[in-house]
């Protein structure tokens, strides 16, 4: 389009000069001069074009007006020519340049562009002067400010500190400026900043030179990475990688110096981990056996149960452990010929993985060969010790309610005395009674005489002769249903006996005792509620255990030894039935057992 203008504006010229004066038409230079200047300004790129239709306009001219202009024709060309030539030079030069200055713009464009995508914090400074020209997002948010002026590298810029000794950095010993003062990179240079807001941080620093053509420095680039985060979580994985290694320390000293053998298998029931009970355990049981140590499960797998039946592979705890099964207190015995016989008690669990897949399975053994007898003779001397006391209560309780008989026979001060020996006699059989009880029910020697018996009945006979030594407690039955079942009557009376003692034991204060009996389904259920101390939580799972009292060495340690639960339990169970409880602390205890009715399928227990 320019160059239309500029040759119409030369025809302009010509015809303009062609009509005003045609026999005085000026040469082709006139013509050209102000259509070349022209297009050298506003178009250099065009000049020759301008020039060629200029020539041509000239030839024409030279055509309509055929004087002897040869030497203005032919310095018209050379002028013409030299030009164009140098219009045409100066017009690549231009273009080359705005070329160049385009592909800048886009060069730098684009380097924004990935600056404003990077992660990490960029700055370019210029050289020597460490202005910044160029600079992204992230920097401004790791730093919490924008590029201070006049410099980026400590000084009046952002303040830095070594991390080894807290010692500020100073203008020159800053990455940026190392490398555009000696050309020289610097790689992931840990630096602690302080940012706009205060905070702390660290940043891992690099920087490079930038150079031109020439090699020369212009400038420079720094990257600064905030690692704060990824510095805390290494501490953090530090703190908890020497926590881990200090317990599993602990762990494999307790696990070493364990008196009960520790064995963890795999998901094939292949041994991964013995501790070193557990190896002289299993070197033992293969040699009371007569099978090699390195048998590994299967050397386990030759005992027997207590009752004499084989144990076999399939029902070793840690092997029902693999399939799902939590086994507690799993008892089995060795028993050479003709050497010691060995009792293991064994615990199993299965291991399993976060998404709860059996991925294993751990057992511990222990071996209660001396528990088992220090309980025998235990049980042995409670049952001659019993056996040796019945006989001189006997003789105690005897004179006594001899003399007791007598009237007059003995002054009221001494009968007062009697009666207290009477009662403390009566005190102590109790005792011996319940201690031969125990050592019957372990020896599996305790008889049952079944009978039909009205357990209503028997609970009112109870609550009317205990009414009459608990005079500060009222006992009641609130329920009574018409019950019989099947059962050796003094038996279940001393389980009511035991429930209504210990409920008038431990309420202090007196108070009312309800009593129930129901019927709930083909069962008869006995209830003995009291408002007293209540039985604390943590010591309700072992309430049933021999010997063992709940209050002992409290406030509330109101005597007994222990055994009055453990007995009605273990009777109740003989009789097909069971017991439980429910309490609260401070506000009292409920005590429940239940027994089959007549002829609903009794299973007896006469052991």
């Amino acid at each position: 389009m320019i160059t239309v203008l500029l040759l119409l504006l030369s025809i302009a010229v010509f015809g303009a000069d062609l009509y005003l004066s045609p026999e005085t038409l000026l040469p082709g230079p006139p013509y050209a001069a102000a259509p070349l200047i022209a297009a050298f300004l506003l178009a250099p790129n065009l000049v020759a074009v301008v020039a060629v239709g200029t020539f041509a306009l000239h030839l024409l001219a030279f055509a309509l007006h055929p004087a002897d202009q040869s030497w203005v024709t032919a310095l018209y060309v050379v002028a013409t020519g030299l030009f164009g030539l140098i219009a045409w030079a100066l017009a690549i030069r231009t273009s080359r340049a705005a070329s160049l200055r385009e592909e800048a713009q886009m060069q730098r464009a684009r380097l924004e562009a990935v600056l404003r995508q990077m992660p990490a914090g960029v700055v370019i400074a210029e050289a020597p002067s460490d202005r910044v020209i160029m600079d992204n997002k992230a920097l401004a948010r790791d730093w919490g400010q924008r590029p201070p002026s006049p410099s980026p590298t400590g000084g009046n810029g952002w303040p830095g500190f070594h991390p080894e000794d807290g010692r500020p950095y100073r203008r020159e010993e800053w990455p940026l400026s190392r490398s555009i003062a000696t050309g020289e990179p610097v790689t992931n240079e840990e630096i602690e900043v302080v940012r706009g807001d205060g905070s702390r941080g660290t940043l891992s620093v690099s920087s490079a030179a930038i150079r031109d053509n020439q090699g020369r420095v212009v400038a420079g680039i720094m990257v600064g990475l905030d690692i704060t985060e990824r510095k805390r979580a290494a501490a953090e994985l530090e703190r908890l990688t020497s926590v881990a290694q200090r317990r599993a320390a602990e762990l494999q000293a307790v696990f070493d110096t364990m008196v009960d053998g520790v064995f963890v298998c795999d998901a094939e029931g292949q041994l991964t981990i013995i501790n070193p009970a557990g190896e002289s355990m299993m070197k033992l049981v293969a040699t009371l056996q007569g099978t090699e140590p390195q048998a590994g499960l299967a050397a386990f797998a030759g005992m027997r149960r207590p009752d004499g039946s084989l144990v076999g592979y399939e029902n070793l705890p840690i092997v029902r452990a693999l399939a799902g099964n939590v086994v507690l207190l799993d008892d089995a015995v060795c028993t050479p010929p003709g050497g010691p016989t060995v009792y293991l008690r064994t615990s199993a669990a299965p291991i399993r993985d976060q998404a709860g897949q059996i991925v294993g399975a751990v057992a511990v053994v222990r071996d209660v060969t001396e528990l088992l007898e220090l309980d025998r003779l235990k049980d042995q001397f409670l049952n001659l010790a019993a056996h040796e006391l019945k006989t001189p209560l006997a003789i105690m309780k005897g004179y006594a309610q001899i003399l007791l008989r007598q009237p007059g026979a003995v002054p009221d001060a001494n009968r007062r005395m009697l009666e207290a020996i009477n009662r403390g006699t009566d005190r102590i059989s109790g005792v011996v009674n319940d201690l031969l009880d125990v050592a019957q029910l372990e020896q599996g020697q305790l008889k049952l005489e079944k009978e039909n018996v009205d357990l209503a009945a028997l609970v009112e006979q109870v609550v009317n002769e205990m009414s009459l030594i608990a005079p500060n407690h009222r006992l009641r039955v609130i329920r009574s249903e018409p019950v019989v079942i099947k059962g050796d009557r003094y038996r279940l009376r001393q389980v009511i006996n035991h429930l209504v003692e210990n409920a008038v034991r431990f309420s202090p204060k007196g108070g009312d005792i309800d009593l129930a009996v129901d019927v709930r389904g083909p069962e008869a259920v006995v209830s003995v509620e009291d408002h007293g101390v209540g039985i604390p939580k943590g010591k309700q799972p072992r309430l049933f255990q021999r010997f063992y009292r709940a209050h002992a060495d409290t406030p509330h340690d109101y005597g007994g030894i222990g055994i009055g639960l453990y007995i009605a339990k273990e009777v109740v169970l003989r009789h097909g039935g069971r017991m439980w409880f429910e309490s609260e602390e401070g506000k009292g205890s409920t005590f429940y057992f239940a027994l089959p009715l007549a002829g609903e399928g009794i299973s007896q227990v006469d052991a």
